[in-house]
């Protein structure tokens, strides 16, 4: 039962995290004019992808203690869910937001135990 939940969680947070980088180079899109519109994205979705792998993923370059690591997640969650609010779309943003911090704090439970990874910190 555990490890059909442990995939469940997974697969849900893989797929809340390709919304996020489709969000903020959405916002990029929307912010950017001529040109800009073509690049934001890119910078916006990259600088949230690097973040995300040097300080959230299992196999982070900056390993940090387990609370700085969950408040880096909430905080990219939280842009992804003000770039999605900024499209005229609130309800769908805070039920991705909930849903987004719900599963991470999942991912969490065990004292930092990350499901599908080894234990850090």
């Amino acid at each position: 039962m555990r490890d059909g939940l442990v995939t469940v969680n997974l697969t849900l947070r893989f797929v809340l995290e390709l919304v996020l980088l489709g969000a903020v180079a959405d916002y990029g899109y929307r912010l950017g004019d001529g040109w800009t519109s073509a690049v934001y994205p890119v910078i916006f979705a990259g600088a949230v992808a690097v973040i995300w792998g040097l300080v959230v993923s299992p196999k982070a370059t900056w390993p940090a203690p387990v609370a700085v690591r969950f408040a880096v997640e909430v905080a990219l969650w939280a842009a992804g869910a003000a770039a999605i609010a900024s499209d005229g779309h609130p309800a769908p943003a805070a039920a991705f937001f909930a849903v987004a911090v719900a599963g991470g704090a999942a991912n969490l439970r065990g004292g930092g135990r990350w499901f599908g990874g080894a234990e850090r910190g």
